[in-house]
């Protein structure tokens, strides 16, 4: 009888056991999961920051590594000129930290060609294939929305609402 008791305590701890394991697996994979949507988050965060540089200064080539926080992650940007007018931005973001060794760690890569214009036009446009939803205006004003159709030609602020 003693014999059959030790066999179902065995039995008992490699099942706790593997439980376990399981589930330090099962959180590294969250973990794992988590970071590559703060590393792909982080990598638009520097293609968004690298067209507003780019709007300022045509002759900006990028940032090294950018820390947002210890436990969020950062990213680095590369400007590199494609002609005149033309820019390649490459934004890779990063979480935990750009430190391969971090628990968890993941990159996201985002490659976006920029064009550079002088040309007369709205400033800061949207545009959408379909259609657009703006909200989330907290100041209390109401959107200037205007739209252009560029068959019309150049654009011309007049009878925007």
């Amino acid at each position: 009888m003693l014999v059959f008791a030790l066999l179902i305590a065995t039995f008992m701890v490699t099942v706790s056991g593997v439980g376990l394991t399981s589930s330090a697996v099962d959180q590294g994979i969250v973990l794992r999961s988590l970071n590559r949507a703060r590393a792909l988050h982080l990598s638009e965060a520097g293609l968004d920051l690298a067209i507003r540089r780019l709007q300022a200064n045509s002759d900006y080539t990028g940032e090294a590594y950018a820390l947002l926080s210890d436990q969020v992650g950062g990213y680095t940007i590369l400007v590199t000129p494609d002609g005149p007018s033309d820019r390649v931005v490459q934004s890779t973001g990063f979480s935990p930290s750009n430190n391969p060794n971090s628990r968890g760690y993941s990159t996201a890569t985002i490659e976006a060609m920029v064009r550079l214009s002088k040309l007369a036009g709205p400033g800061h446009g949207v545009m959408g294939e379909e259609s657009v939803r703006m909200d989330g205006f907290g100041d209390g004003e109401t959107p200037k929305l205007d739209s252009y159709d560029s068959r019309e030609g150049l654009y011309r602020s007049q009878g925007a609402r």
